[in-house]
């Protein structure tokens, strides 16, 4: 067991003698926290969130925050701020102190612990109440906050401060407070090409957006009747004998039919007509010496799969498929109430295994482009009907084959296709360039708190 040594004057200084805040990781942030600059020091002001009520009777309410977008603490990512489409729109709110700028440093309020640098093409929306904002800091200052907050010591360190056993929550104050030591002489050079990076990565996840959005627009047009003609069914409503044809008769199966049958008739397309008719991937990954790589339906943002870690061999195999995802393969999650779709792009090249709720399929041409197209919100209204079982949450692959898609042109897929592609392939590229930034960025943190490398290098990078 290491044991350390506090300095003469870190009892003195400090405003508790709990024994936490300076052992384990949140004593290392402690041994310097006597002589480092405070962050309240360095920034100009350290900001919460927008906080609201949906009770129209209180004093927080803001009619506003029903429509407007805004950044939450799970868009906070390492250096970046993940973003969804709705985050592509106008801003509603703006010029509001809580509403993001350029340059601004979003931390959750909430553990774990991240930090992301927002972009200035980052539309200004506001932040969630459960997330902080650091402003007005110079961008190497900004870039090397970026580095500490990411790190499990100065996460320790603000838990400690909270001095909460059940739910953890960071305090503005105790954020004002951390310290802030000098940054290494490498970290000009780092810096630059960290806020270089931001800069890139949302150019991309923007112009991916714009692509969806074209995309979601011809599907709207495709699938624009449905609403108008929905068809509710209740207890002693009567209904013709044709719209009971089908092998159930349960009101959520006839409206899925009716409905169908209405887009059938507009020449709307059956999933089971463009996707590759194959026995299921049924068998599943066993235990591995190795560490794996294996996709949840977390990791995969707006339909790209990342490059996961591998994990060692003791998580649980058997809910994972054992075949890899193949390229131009199409993933579905079976959890339609907040469905998700991933498509694996040509410049995988690592083997990672989808968790079984992951339904997979393989379409006959263009699966980037039908990709896009079921990852529109309009196709929404049909996966809310495929629910199935007691929970109401997952679908069937049967079930699943049976919705209805626009027919749209070849060429026009083949466009959407191409442009998919070639964003992804960029997508990639700046995963790999952000392991490398990511490391090196700890390797700095670890030369400041005189922490080990062969430590620091069995973390993980998330």
């Amino acid at each position: 067991m290491k044991f350390r040594t506090t300095k003469p004057g870190e009892m003195s200084a400090a405003e508790s003698w709990l024994p936490v805040l300076f052992c384990g990781q949140a004593g290392r942030v402690a041994s310097m926290a006597t002589d480092a600059p405070r962050l309240g020091d360095v920034a100009i002001q350290c900001l919460d969130g927008w906080r609201i009520s949906s009770d129209p009777q209180s004093i927080l309410y803001d009619p506003l925050s029903e429509d407007s977008p805004r950044y939450r603490q799970a868009n906070i990512g390492v250096f970046f701020l993940n973003i969804e489409i709705q985050h592509s729109l106008r801003p509603i709110v703006e010029n509001r102190p809580y509403c993001v700028k350029p340059g601004d440093v979003v931390v959750p309020r909430i553990p774990p612990l991240r930090a992301s640098l927002v972009s200035a093409n980052n539309h200004r929306h506001p932040i969630d109440g459960n997330c902080f904002l650091v402003r007005g800091m110079k961008p190497g200052d900004a870039a090397w906050l970026l580095a500490l907050l990411n790190e499990e010591e100065f996460e320790a360190w603000l838990i400690a401060r909270s001095g909460s056993q059940v739910l953890p929550r960071i305090g503005l104050r105790d954020l004002r407070k951390l310290p802030f030591p000098d940054p290494p002489a490498a970290l000009p050079e780092w810096a630059t090409r960290l806020l270089q990076w931001v800069a890139d990565f949302s150019k991309n996840a923007t112009r991916l957006f714009a692509l969806q959005s074209e995309v979601a627009g011809h599907v709207f047009e495709g699938l624009s009747d449905q609403d108008a003609q929905e068809l509710r069914l209740y207890p002693g409503v009567r209904t013709s004998a044709s719209l009971l044809a089908g092998d159930s008769w349960l009101p959520v199966h006839v409206e899925i039919e009716y409905q169908a049958r209405l887009l059938m008739e507009k020449g709307t397309l059956r999933l089971k007509d463009l996707v590759v008719r194959s026995a299921p991937a049924s068998a599943r990954l066993k235990d591995s010496p190795r560490p794996v790589r294996i996709l949840r339906i977390a990791d995969a943002t707006s339909i790209f799969i990342p490059s996961v870690e591998p994990l060692l061999s003791e998580t649980r195999m058997g809910r994972f498929f054992a075949g890899p995802v193949r390229t131009g393969e199409v993933l579905f999650s079976s959890l339609v109430t907040s469905p998700k779709i991933a498509y694996g792009d040509p410049t995988i090249t690592e083997k990672i295994h989808p968790i079984d709720h992951w339904i997979r399929l393989t379409f006959r041409e263009t699966p980037g482009a039908w990709a896009l197209v079921l990852s529109c919100p309009a196709m929404g209204d049909q996966y809310k009907r495929l629910a199935t079982g007691s929970a109401q949450q997952f679908t069937t692959v049967a079930r699943l084959m049976d919705i209805c898609v626009p027919d749209i042109e070849r060429k026009l897929r083949e466009r959407w296709q191409d442009r998919l592609d070639e964003l992804l392939a960029d997508r990639r590229k700046l995963d790999e360039e952000w392991k490398t930034l990511r490391l090196e960025g700890r390797r700095m943190v670890a030369a400041v708190l005189d922490i080990p490398w062969s430590e620091m290098q069995e973390r993980s990078l998330k």
